[in-house]
């Protein structure tokens, strides 16, 4: 389970004054990685199982609640980013990117081998950057604007999840059942 909150803020009352510019910005970078295996052997019935869960609930704001002046450019951004760790090297020279990963076998000399590999992620993100109603956003006449007065107020949000299950059930006597 991850649980994450990031905030940047200028809170209610606040009074944030720049004659060059000025940026209230929250940012979020998160390498995910989930990585589950299971076998079973027998000479009678074997059950080889995975379960790969993620559970990840990042909240990422920035905003101003207060006043702020800036001559120049002003900047309020919020960015959550999620990404696969990098490349996973696995026996055998095969190497994958993935950020879950559930691998499973069963495998028997007499009746069935069965095995299965689940992977359930469960995401919820919240990205927001946001001036609020009660602001006053470059209002100071005591700050001259530049050519280059601007407000820019963005949110976004790059999530990248690749899964990878796999499972792989071996009998010499009877039957062989994977699912992954």
């Amino acid at each position: 389970v991850i649980d994450i909150e990031t905030e940047a803020s200028a809170a209610t009352g606040s009074q944030l004054k720049s004659t060059g510019g000025l940026v209230v910005n929250a940012r979020d970078a998160l390498q995910l990685q989930t990585l589950a295996a299971g076998a079973g052997f027998s000479s009678g019935a074997s059950v080889g199982g995975a379960f790969a869960i993620g559970v990840i609930d990042i909240s990422t704001k920035a905003f101003v609640a207060g006043d702020a002046d800036a001559a120049r450019a002003m900047t309020i951004s919020a960015h959550t980013e999620i990404d696969p760790t990098p490349t996973l090297q696995l026996p055998l020279g095969v190497s994958i990117t993935a950020s879950s990963v559930a691998v499973a076998g069963g495998a028997s000399s007499g009746n069935a081998g069965i095995a299965g590999a689940v992977i359930v992620n469960v995401v919820d993100l919240v990205t927001q950057a946001y001036v609020t109603n009660s602001s006053h956003i470059n209002q100071d006449t005591a700050i001259l604007p530049a050519a280059d007065q601007s407000l820019t107020v963005s949110a976004t949000d790059d999530t990248d999840l690749i899964s990878f299950a796999g499972a792989l059930g071996v009998s010499v006597g009877s039957t062989g059942i994977g699912a992954g």
